[in-house]
């Protein structure tokens, strides 16, 4: 019989932690289930120091800022021809476009050229024109050539003409551009542009077969050994149209994994298309910028082979997920937050700053100013590096972009020296000396004057413009210099956003970033397998589930909670130190279900017992005792135990007589109402109220729950208890449920008391006992010899510090009680006490002491001078007639300043 009931209480145990086993591993098979495992693991990324971030990274944003200013998106590709020489002048490393150029653009208007190269040609040309004109009229009219003889010079002047009207024909035939070429010529210059091959799930019948072999042929990985079938295979590409995509230096796929929850934690390095590896868009640029390492690929990890970056040579392994992703190691913040950024137009802006140079530059050149340079042809330097710039988009002559950008560099310097030099200074000098001239006429003076203010301004205006041009120049070679640059639309208008586990819109030009980023820190992230977790799991269960099968409720939960924490420390510290995520979800599930499944157990039968004690005790004892007895059944025993307390002793003054005039239903009334205000004050403060005798509580704090400011408690108790007064008995008047107010009369003692259950093993009742609580009892009935309503001793007055304001009394003898006590009415709380409870209080004190000095006609005074603040102030009327008396007659010489109180 007992080997069967030990069998039957032990199934349960062994039962629990394989039903919770099978129940999780079961849950692993639905979405829920793994959508909530990853927001685990976005918790622990939170929790990990954010992944450091390399300076080299900058976002070239295409944002509100630069479609305010250049116009709307998407712009004319010129735009990106012309950033790119930026870059190249200022020494980008790179630049990656998460832009795609799948469709040609129509043919462009060359602004340059119309704006620019036409106008000063058409200038030029009709200049030369009217001037030969001019001049051959001009002959004719003083006679310095025969009519007869104009033939020759006419004849050469028609040959000028159609010269002129070829050469201005010449610059029409220029003033549309390809600028699907000009991007293309504007890349092989760059040398380190990358572009776009999209991979699809869908066959797209608008890509040439032509395009898809060239792409195949160009810019699939050519060093790379991969294991064909793990790598995500692609049904097609749609690459970048050739005139731009063969100008590249490489080209990769632009799309990212997204997680069933829409997050995007993990993406493919590498996608197989009809045998060929291409490469992730960053992670190709990436691979440019490592010297094009060997790859060799693995389902779990790649390893770049003898990488070179910033001077160090060495073997980079990538470790990859399940299903040969990469986890992408997110910045903690937002994308406005996370790497460096700069407007796109800022690229555009120096050809606009520079043009209007020029304009002025020029405009000073024509009224003689250049004259006052070191050099006066340095203008020419502009226009050769402009040549040069031409020379090299249209042959794809690197070396050409070199000298253009010294040249440029040189241009700038000489323009700054004429601007801030002594250029203007020398002009004005000589307007000046011109002015001074003897025997100059007013017009000539107002022409030279206002001469002189055009080159002041013109001089002022131009310095400006130059002075924003060094600065740009200044912030551009600080922000792009050997600068890994990604350019993407980032302006509010665009859709191309999505979910990171840091942030809800996070602009998917940041996970080029963030891609490259997570390989070049080398703070890489990885995850076991779930298959780990849950074999993990189902042993920690079933060994945890034997070691504490005999436990009381508690310590099973308090152990699987302990557990828990346990698992989810440990697994935190392996992911903060070596960024591996071991799923947590199982393992937690099948301990937590087990301990939680084993409490139940363990509690239902433990209830049992507990219900007993609860129909037993719960009529007589309060709810907090009860608990302390479920909680320590021990206590059940006879007896008690010494502990410090603060016993509160209340009576209402003259009951006796109020409860004589009432009916005894109207009595009960009364009682139960005065009874239930007060009691649920002492309830609300934690205390345990003890009895009710009549009229009288007692009740007493720091027992069963120990309480360390039981002083305090049981102080602002009494306070709240006769606050409560007021407007108890505006109620009960009104009502007419007493002929008079009740006025309650409260003592409060600290002390060491006993406390326990008192009486015999059939009839006990926790109570409290000891000279501390019968003195308490003493206080309450000495109010109404003083006039007080709270009383209390020394030891609680002292307990209380100064947030209560208290007024000293007598030393006396209480009945019952052979040691003398210091008494203490306790007044206020002091942040509530009013100024005149202070000063009377402070007046009460003075007079105090010379009452116990002996003083009794000073004493006399003091006294008088608190009841001039309230005539009503019982112990002020007390002590008064007190020195009085003493006045009458002394009391006996060896009067020690204690009174003995006969009545209680």
């Amino acid at each position: 019989m007992k080997k069967r009931e030990s069998a039957s209480r032990r199934w349960p145990f062994w039962a629990t932690p394989i039903i919770a086993i099978a129940v999780v591993t079961l849950l692993y098979l639905f979405t829920p289930f793994a959508l909530f495992e990853r927001r685990l693991y976005d918790l622990f990324l939170s929790i990990k120091p954010s992944v450091t971030q390399d300076p080299s990274l900058l976002f070239l944003e295409v944002d509100d800022s630069s479609i305010a200013k250049e116009g709307t998106w998407p712009w004319s590709r010129d735009k990106m021809a012309d950033a790119l020489v930026v870059l190249k002048e200022f020494g980008a490393l790179n630049a990656v476009f998460d832009i795609e150029y799948t469709e040609k653009s129509p043919l462009h208007v060359n602004s340059n050229v119309l704006t620019q190269e036409l106008p000063d040609e058409l200038k030029a040309g009709f200049s030369s024109i009217s001037g030969n004109a001019t001049d051959l009229l001009n002959a004719v009219k003083q006679h310095q050539l025969p009519v007869s003889q104009m033939g020759p010079f006419i004849s050469q002047l028609d040959t000028l003409s159609q010269q002129t009207q070829a050469h201005i024909l010449d610059k029409v035939t220029t003033l549309t551009r390809n600028n699907d070429d000009y991007l293309g010529q504007a890349a092989k210059v760059f040398g380190h542009a990358f572009f776009t091959i999209n991979t699809l799930d869908y066959h797209d019948p608008g890509v040439s077969e032509t395009l898809r072999q060239q792409a195949i042929d160009r810019f699939s990985l050519k060093d790379v050994s991969a294991l064909h079938g793990f790598y995500r295979p692609t049904v097609d590409i749609r690459p970048s149209i050739w005139p731009i995509l063969s100008q590249g230096e490489g080209a990769g796929f632009p799309s990212v994994h997204v997680d069933r929850d829409g997050v995007r934690r993990r993406i493919d390095l590498l996608e197989s298309y009809r045998g060929h590896e291409f490469a992730q868009l960053g992670f190709v640029a990436l691979l440019s910028e490592l010297g094009n390492p060997q790859i060799l690929a693995y389902p779990h990890h790649l390893v770049l082979k003898q990488a070179h970056w910033h001077g160090v040579t060495k073997d980079i392994v990538i470790p990859l997920d399940a299903n040969s992703r990469m986890l992408i190691n997110w910045p903690h913040e937002s994308f406005d937050k996370s790497f460096r950024h700069l407007p796109f137009y800022d690229l555009l802006l120096p050809q606009v700053q520079e043009q209007a140079l020029m304009d002025n530059l020029q405009a000073m050149q024509q009224a003689g100013y250049l004259a006052y340079a070191t050099d006066p042809n340095f203008l020419q330097g502009y226009q050769e590096a402009q040549a040069m710039r031409q020379k090299a988009l249209s042959t794809g002559d690197t070396s050409a972009m070199t000298a253009y950008a010294v040249t440029r560099v040189k241009f700038f310097q000489n323009a700054k020296d004429f601007l801030e030099g002594n250029a203007e200074q020398r002009l004005m000098a000589d307007i000046n000396a011109a002015l001074a001239t003897p025997g100059i006429t007013p017009d000539q003076t107002a022409q030279m004057q206002g001469a002189r203010q055009d080159a002041q301004k013109i001089f002022h205006d131009t310095r400006a413009i130059l002075d924003k041009i060094l600065e740009l120049r200044a912030t551009l070679q600080k922000a792009l210099s050997g600068s890994f640059c990604i350019i993407g639309n980032t302006a509010t208008s665009t859709t191309d956003l999505g979910v990171t586990p840091f942030d809800n819109k996070y602009m998917n030009v940041g996970t080029h970033a963030a891609v490259v980023n997570t390989i070049l820190s080398g703070q890489f992230l990885s995850e076991s397998p779930g298959w780990l977790s849950v074999l993990v799991g189902a042993l920690l269960a079933l060994g945890l589930a034997f070691r504490v099968r005999r436990s009381k409720p508690g310590t099973l939960v308090i152990s699987g909670f302990a557990v828990v924490v346990l698992i989810v420390a440990v697994s935190l510290l392996i992911f903060v130190l070596m960024g591996l995520y071991i799923p947590i979800l199982a393992p937690v599930l099948m301990v937590f279900v087990t301990f939680l499944a084993l409490a139940m157990t363990q509690f239902l039968s433990i209830e049992k017992e507990k219900s007993f004690y609860r129909t037993a005790f719960g009529h007589y004892l309060s709810s907090a005792v009860i608990n302390d007895l479920l909680d320590n059944p021990e206590k059940l025993k006879l007896g008690g135990e010494k502990k410090e307390l603060s016993a509160l002793f209340t009576d209402i003054q003259g009951f006796s007589s109020i409860s004589e005039l009432l009916d005894p239903e109207d009595l009960v009334k009364l009682l139960n109402l005065y009874l239930t205000t007060m009691s649920d004050i002492i309830l609300d403060l934690s205390g345990t109220i003890d009895k009710y005798e009549g009229d009288a509580i007692i009740a007493f704090f720091g027992a069963p729950v120990d309480l360390s400011d039981h002083a305090r408690r049981a102080a602002l108790t009494a306070i709240r208890m006769k606050r409560a007064e007021g407007p108890l008995n505006e109620y009960i008047l009104k009502n007419k449920l007493s002929p008079r107010p009740l006025v309650t009369r409260i003592g409060v003692n600290s002390g060491e008391m006993v406390v326990g259950n008192m009486g015999t093993v059939k009839k006990m009742d926790y109570t409290i006992m000891g000279n501390a609580v019968n003195l308490a009892s003493r206080l309450e009935g000495v109010n109404k010899q003083y006039g007080t309503g709270i009383l209390t001793g020394e030891i609680t007055c002292q307990q209380l510090g100064g947030e209560f304001l208290t007024r000293q009394l007598d030393r006396v003898r209480v009945v019952g009680i052979s040691n003398p006590v210091r008494l203490y009415e306790i007044v206020e709380e002091t942040s509530a006490a009013t100024d005149v409870q202070k000063q009377k209080v402070e007046l009460f004190h003075s007079a105090l002491l010379r009452f116990e000095a002996k003083d009794w006609t000073g004493a006399e005074k003091g006294f008088l001078d608190v009841l001039q603040l309230d005539p009503h102030d019982g112990p002020a009327l007390f002590f008064r007639k007190r020195c009085v008396d003493f006045q009458h007659k002394q009391p006996a010489e060896n009067w020690d300043g204690v009174f003995n109180l006969t009545a209680k």
